[in-house]
């Protein structure tokens, strides 16, 4: 555990972030996302997603992202996008198959943590300033916010 989160800690200090939360509904799809290396959301997103991906430069400034599976109440890991998204294509595996494109990812650090270690976190870019526990699914975080708000320090609970 303490190695998964010095390597994100590695990566926060090594370049400038692009954050996101993803949301699942299915704890199903985030194990085979854990175990195939790979995530889907909605086309909206997997757009949006891509693009940020290539114009970042993701060697130097990685895309990260803050999972959370809806209804428990925790986040489970950070990961980081590896690829663009694939737009046309389906990963046959996922509970319902919904969603078109996938992209790659690698996981950096998997571990539940009580979103009551993260309410503190809240997000400059909202109208409410609300906290990141509310984010809904492709939400961004600025990576200011997640640096001084110790986020990863948080997943060490």
């Amino acid at each position: 555990m303490e190695e998964q989160a010095e390597l994100v800690r590695e990566v926060f200090t090594t370049a400038t972030c692009r954050c996101f939360v993803l949301k699942s509904f299915s704890e199903g799809n985030f194990h085979k996302s854990l175990k195939f290396g790979v995530w889907s959301t909605t086309y909206a997103h997997n757009a949006l997603l891509d693009q940020v991906f290539k114009s970042d430069l993701t060697a130097v400034r990685p895309v990260l992202f803050f999972f959370s599976v809806c209804g428990t109440k925790h986040f489970s890991g950070v990961a980081r996008m590896t690829s663009g998204v694939r737009m046309h294509k389906k990963f046959q595996l996922w509970e319902k198959l919904k969603y078109e494109g996938f992209f790659h990812l690698e996981w950096l650090l998997v571990k539940d943590v009580p979103n009551y270690v993260f309410t503190g976190v809240k997000m400059s870019n909202t109208p409410t300033k609300k906290s990141i526990t509310s984010c809904r699914d492709c939400e961004e975080v600025l990576f200011e916010e997640v640096g001084s708000a110790g986020l990863v320090e948080r997943w060490s609970v």
